[in-house]
């Protein structure tokens, strides 16, 4: 309740009318005079009434205001104030320092910021608790939870106020485990990492809020309740937790009319995925990818991540990639990399990188003809990277709100392995013209999730790439671009890139949690090597599709047509697949 009054004076007189419940106000100066006459209708009983105006006016900072004396006349109760003046802050000390606490006491930054924003401040008890409870808190953290806070006046001068913290710091309590409840989806040993326990550390509150956030990031686990258990000096957290469904198992079928490297026929094209999360507890994961996405091309990916390697703050991350391009060349490439991995899957990485290629088979009639090296030859690649990857996303399976970003930069040398069947044709001295040379590879993706009302979502993504390096590019190292996973509504890899920009919008129109119905744009903005030669283009694609959830898992179809070298969209050769995911 506020009151619309001024009180300059120190004496005021109220005149009360408790059966009409009309407060009628009567301001006095220092020499008797009236100066002001206003009734105020009120709902509450007058002596109540003066206990709330009295609260209100210690709140405000009038700290020496009291009814100094009652008076009724016929059916009014005079009350006679005193008012004083409004109080501020002039000086607020720290408390005395001593050894048992002196470590807390001179953080000075954290106690100046709390001090300073009060200096000069009305002394108002919403304040003074706010101050209190500033500094409360900042003890909570430091491991002092049953501390008790207090304000001791020092002086008073013309509504001026010098305090002085007091602080009663009560027993310092130590965290000293974690306890689990029921299921053990995850093991001590990674929670004390992923969480950032220490034992016999100082015990925090905040460590509930960032138990509760860290955990609830991880997809694979829920946290039904955590409670601080208190043993003498020591804390520890019961954790009690279940287990979710969060590894998959994926497949995808594409049927491409009109694909050029099937003669024009309908190319079929698929691809096998798994994902394992926390199989053994310690939040490893474990990938496994079989692709055919062209005639007599197959890739197999496998990826395996497991953090906190023996007990330490660094993971393992080793990759590795088969690709076999019909009968042109098989690319081996593998990367192994220390990992710190922080909240959910997120992480940042060291690594170092491999790529051998090596040649199939050989067009020894073209290179007779043209008398100079294919544009693919075998070769070795090295070097050292960087990378990482954040997911600020509300939900890992169909996102409508946050953000998602990784990156992955390598820089290292290149070298030219001379070909035996190649050089038994004539063609070693073609060969010395290569040198090691320098090779940077950089890829980054992101996206953006935009909520548009309760069942709805708009998806921007952005895709990069850019491989540069001394000497010319040979197309066993180039980007590959194109299907379902990145530019579609073409065939799959139907473009051989050393640079790209690819933007995707995506409408999406929420069924149920995992169910909804899409339309997206893409389109690329790329350097592709034909031959040798850089050639510009900007291909772009549409479509739309369904992935609808049943029993089974999530169903899934999509269409889609593309457009390059200024043709026009054909309805004619649309890209088509199906897809299934099972969530367990």
């Amino acid at each position: 309740m506020r009151f619309p009054l001024c009180f300059p004076f120190l004496f005021l007189c109220l005149a009360v009318s408790s059966s009409s419940a009309q407060i009628v106000l009567q301001q006095i100066n220092k020499e008797g005079e009236l100066i002001q006459n206003q009734a105020i209708e009120i709902d509450i009983q007058p002596l109540a009434y003066i206990k709330v105006l009295t609260d209100s006016m210690h709140n405000e900072g009038f700290l020496e205001f009291s009814v100094d004396s009652i008076k009724s006349v016929e059916d009014k109760t005079y009350l006679f104030i005193h008012q004083g003046p409004r109080y501020y802050w002039r000086v607020i000390q720290k408390p005395l320092p001593d050894i048992a606490h002196s470590s807390i006491l001179f953080e000075v930054g954290k106690w100046e910021a709390i001090i300073k924003k009060n200096i000069g401040k009305p002394a108002t008890i919403v304040r003074r608790n706010g101050l209190l409870g500033e500094i409360n808190s900042l003890l909570n953290t430091q491991g002092y939870p049953f501390a008790h806070t207090a304000l001791h006046i020092l002086k008073t001068e013309n509504g001026a106020l010098d305090v002085q913290i007091e602080v009663d710091f009560g027993a310092f309590i130590r965290f000293d485990s974690i306890l689990l409840k029921g299921d053990k989806p995850l093991a001590t040993s990674f929670l004390f990492r992923y969480l950032d326990l220490k034992k016999g550390a100082a015990f925090s509150t905040e460590m509930l809020e960032k138990m509760t956030t860290r955990i609830a990031a991880l997809p694979y686990v829920e946290l039904i309740d955590a409670k601080p258990v208190l043993s003498g000096e020591k804390v520890s957290w019961m954790l009690t937790m279940k287990k979710k469904s969060a590894s998959r198992f994926d497949f995808l079928i594409g049927l491409l009319p009109g694909a050029s490297t099937n003669a024009g026929g309908t190319l079929l094209t698929g691809t096998l995925e798994g994902e394992f999360l926390n199989s053994f507890g310690r939040g490893e994961r474990l990938y496994i990818q079989f692709e055919r996405l062209r005639p007599e091309t197959q890739r197999l990916q496998m990826a395996l991540r497991y953090p906190f390697l023996l007990g330490s703050p660094l993971g393992l991350d080793w990759r590795a990639d088969l690709y076999k391009r019909d009968t042109s060349f098989l690319n081996v490439e593998q990367s192994i990399g220390l990992l710190f991995q922080f909240r959910g899957g997120d992480y940042w990485q060291i690594h170092l990188e491999s790529n051998n290629s090596r040649l199939i088979g050989i067009d020894e009639k073209k290179l007779l003809q043209s008398n100079i090296l294919p544009d693919q030859l075998d070769m070795k690649q090295s070097g050292i990277g960087f990378s990482f990857s954040f997911n600020r996303t509300d939900y890992a399976l169909n996102p409508r709100s946050g953000w998602l970003l990784q990156t992955r930069i390598t820089a290292g040398n290149r070298r030219i392995i001379q070909n035996t069947r190649i050089v038994a044709l004539g063609f070693s001295e073609k060969y010395t013209e290569f040198k090691n040379q320098a090779r940077y590879r950089v890829h980054a993706e992101g996206s953006y999730f935009i909520p548009i009302g309760k069942n709805s979502t708009i998806q921007t993504n952005g895709m990069v790439g850019y491989l540069g390096g001394s000497g010319e590019l040979l197309s066993n190292e180039l980007f590959r671009l194109g299907g379902n996973q990145n530019l579609r509504g073409f065939d799959e890899e139907a473009f051989l890139v050393r640079q790209f920009m690819l933007a995707t919008v995506a409408y999406r129109l929420l069924i149920s949690k995992n169910s909804y119905i899409y339309t997206f744009f893409n389109q690329a903005f790329l350097t592709e090597m034909k031959e040798g030669i850089a050639v510009n283009d900007k291909p772009f694609g549409l479509g739309a599709g369904l992935n609808i959830e049943t029993t089974a898992g999530l169903f899934g179809i999509s269409v889609a047509v593309g457009s390059n070298n200024g043709q026009p969209l054909s309805s004619a050769t649309p890209k088509i697949h199906l897809g299934f995911k099972n969530i367990f």
